[in-house]
C-alpha cells in the first residue's frame, strides 16, 4: 500500500464530479504514465482499468501515456486503504471519503439536502487540486 500511495501522490489524481440530469457522482482514482509496466501493476493488485492515451499530434514532443483508472466503491476502498501513507493527496483523500459516504443503492432518489452536500464536497475536493 505505500508503494501504491506514492504513485498516488505523485501521478494520480482523486476526483470526485456530479453529471447528468439527475447529478449522479462519479468517483475516480487515475494514475497516468508513460511506462506501462505500473498500471499493469496496479491493475493486477487493485483491480481497474488501463488504456493507452496516444500522443498529441499537436505536440509530437510529448510520449504515448499510460492511465489505469478505478472508479465508484472500488475507488473509495482504495483510497481509504492507501490514505495513512498519503502526504501531498491527504486532504483531498478524506474528502473523497467524505464524498464516498454519500454513496446509496442505485435508483434511490437523493434529499436536496444530500445533493446539496455532494455539490459541496465536489467542489472542495476541486479547489485542493
Amino acid at each position: 500500500m505505500v508503494y501504491a500511495a506514492g504513485v498516488v501522490d505523485c501521478d494520480g489524481s482523486i476526483g470526485g464530479y456530479m453529471s447528468g440530469k439527475y447529478e449522479s457522482l462519479q468517483l475516480i482514482v487515475v494514475v497516468g504514465v508513460i511506462d506501462p509496466r505500473l498500471p499493469v501493476w496496479l491493475m493486477a493488485r487493485f483491480g481497474g482499468k488501463m488504456r493507452m492515451q496516444a500522443k498529441s499530434q499537436h505536440h509530437p514532443e510529448h510520449r504515448d501515456m499510460y492511465r489505469w483508472e478505478l472508479n465508484g466503491l472500488k475507488a473509495a476502498a482504495f483510497v481509504k486503504a492507501i490514505k495513512p501513507h498519503l502526504v501531498i493527496k491527504a486532504e483531498q483523500a478524506e474528502v473523497f471519503l467524505q464524498l464516498a459516504k454519500t454513496v446509496t443503492p442505485t435508483g434511490k432518489r437523493l434529499s436536496p439536502e444530500m445533493k446539496a452536500t455532494r455539490r459541496i464536497l465536489v467542489a472542495e475536493l476541486s479547489a485542493l487540486k
